[in-house]
């Protein structure tokens, strides 16, 4: 029986979807989408599409529907599904009830239609976590795709909740016992790196770097046109917002971030300082709200840790540059009223604090893995794709965070150990630039070239 492939037409990777699916439909592929609403229509109105989206008229016994299904996914803990989306958490706890059990009724619906496999953007919703569910009860492959974090292009799979890249910890695990392998070009990047930090791909976009850009009033236009001449303004879409709100979120992120540099003062790196690093995470986002766990509230995570330190060390809390703004003047004051906590400006060098530092503590962070890269250990309290690369600390409980900060922190990371790391990343990893095709990327993210990377990568990672 030949693979009947749904593809997640919900995402903001849409296009990038449409175009696989019609490459694998044109050579005899099987495909199916799923949708909400009106949302990325022209992706897929040629493909048969099941809609997520919630309708009241159903008759469906909530209570009834929730009890089996509480049951049956008890594994997966389904409760946690609508507080993990950042969308859903914020509707009456009535509809949250609702879109839950019905998501799970239409995937369910959908795996007994004959589906051998689900292909979707990384894991942030609601939905991403019940076809994880779902997929996992009934055997059937469920692939969510990620930008593998490096300077150049490349994209990974998960068949998880995105923490974990399955073909990279694979890499890795028969690379480490590989005593023939040529690490060459592996060593001469990390010189490289650690002579001048790059860039991940992915922070190169508008929408990374933050600020006032025309790009944004063309990206506010493009969002106009969808909501009212393509009706993405359909009341059962609840991921999609009006125009307005991401209007209002950016021009609010911008005032309040202008505002307290205006009056507030961060506290400035010191060099007889003994530290370790937590960079905050951008929230809301599935770094924190998917692979976080019992980490999402970033002010008592802080406090957590500021009390298991040594009581002569530090704890330098960075501000993320795409998230300055977004935290308000309360949250600022009260990190700084802990008295073993700095407050650190985002435009201060990471690549010199993590190299000055104890180690980098960490969510689910990038600034993980550039310490890694940089010869520094990094403490991992959620899920993160170098948690089991040398040199890394994954935590699996406050106590055992609290031992290791108090221990002399051991780090018998080498060159070639990181550099296994690297080249695990790459043979685990496929090119194409897996990203939101926004104004500033679309030449890039559609390209012909880029789409026929991503369509070859996608297929490779199917097998």
């Amino acid at each position: 029986m030949k693979e009947v492939i749904c593809f997640d037409f919900i995402c903001d990777e849409s296009l990038i979807f449409s175009d696989a699916a019609k490459k694998i439909r044109d050579a005899g592929g099987k495909v199916c989408g799923i949708s909400l609403g009106n949302r990325w229509k022209q992706a897929w109105n040629d493909y048969r599409v099941y809609s997520l989206e919630l309708d009241e008229c159903h008759d469906i016994d909530w209570e009834k529907e929730l009890k089996r299904i509480s049951k049956r996914y008890m594994q997966y803990a389904p409760a946690s599904f609508t507080q993990a989306d950042r969308f859903i958490c914020n509707l009456p706890r009535e509809q949250q009830k609702k879109i839950l059990v019905y998501t799970f009724l239409k995937i369910e619906e959908i795996v007994k239609t004959g589906v051998t496999a689900f292909v979707t953007t990384g894991v942030a919703y609601l939905y991403n976590l019940v076809i994880l569910a779902v997929c996992g009860v009934h055997s059937i492959k469920a692939i969510s795709l990620y930008g593998a974090r490096q300077p150049e292009p490349r994209f990974v799979y998960s068949l998880s909740k995105g923490g974990i890249w399955d073909k990279v910890s694979q890499c890795y695990i028969q690379l480490k016992n590989d005593k023939s392998l040529n690490l060459s070009e592996e060593i001469a990047y990390i010189k490289s790196f650690r002579e001048k930090a790059k860039k991940p791909d992915y922070m190169n976009s508008a929408r990374q770097q933050g600020g006032i850009r025309w790009v944004f009033v063309k990206e506010f236009i493009s969002r106009l046109k969808k909501w009212y001449l393509d009706k993405w303004n359909h009341p059962g879409d609840y991921i999609t917002q009006h125009p307005v709100w991401y209007v209002s979120r950016d021009v609010k992120r911008i005032l309040n971030k202008r505002y307290i540099n205006l009056i507030f003062s961060f506290d400035e790196p010191q060099v007889e300082d003994d530290f370790f690093i937590y960079p905050l995470h951008l929230q809301p986002e599935a770094s924190t709200l998917v692979l976080g766990d019992d980490y999402v509230d970033q002010l008592n995570t802080i406090k957590a840790i500021a009390k298991r330190l040594p009581a002569n060390k530090l704890l330098y809390v960075k501000e993320h540059p795409a998230a300055f703004g977004r935290h308000s003047l309360a949250f600022y004051k009260e990190v700084k009223k802990i008295y073993n906590v700095k407050l650190i400006h985002c435009n201060e060098d990471s690549h010199q604090l993590i190299l000055n530092s104890n180690a980098v503590i960490v969510v689910s962070g990038t600034m993980g893995w550039e310490a890694l890269l940089l010869g520094v250990p990094a403490i991992v309290l959620g899920s993160v794709f170098y948690e089991s690369f040398n040199g890394a600390f994954k935590i699996e409980s406050l106590s055992q965070l609290s031992e290791l900060l108090q221990s002399e922190l051991a780090c018998d990371m080498s060159l070639d150990d990181i550099a296994i790391s690297l080249k695990a990343i790459k043979l685990g990893s496929y090119q194409g630039r897996f990203d939101v095709h926004k104004i500033d990327t679309v030449d890039k993210v559609l390209s012909s070239e880029n789409l026929e990377l991503m369509h070859s990568g996608l297929l490779k990672a199917l097998e």
